[in-house]
């Protein structure tokens, strides 16, 4: 699946913020603390490699 399918299913079955939560869990930042300036800055810098497993983990979970 190349990373445009991917992220055209997580926008048609509604995932976008329950995949922002799953990169925020995987880069170690408890989603309930909200979106906080070292949190941002994390997914800021998160890596494609680990953007695409949280969106894999994330279409997994939502299915």
């Amino acid at each position: 699946m190349t990373d445009d399918e991917i992220a055209e299913q997580l926008k048609g079955r509604a995932l976008e913020e329950e995949y922002v939560r799953e990169l925020l869990a995987s880069l170690g930042y408890d989603p309930s603390d909200g979106l906080t300036e070292a949190a941002v800055h994390a997914l800021d810098t998160a890596s494609m490699d680990q953007r695409r497993r949280a969106a894999i983990r994330t279409l997994r979970l939502g299915s």
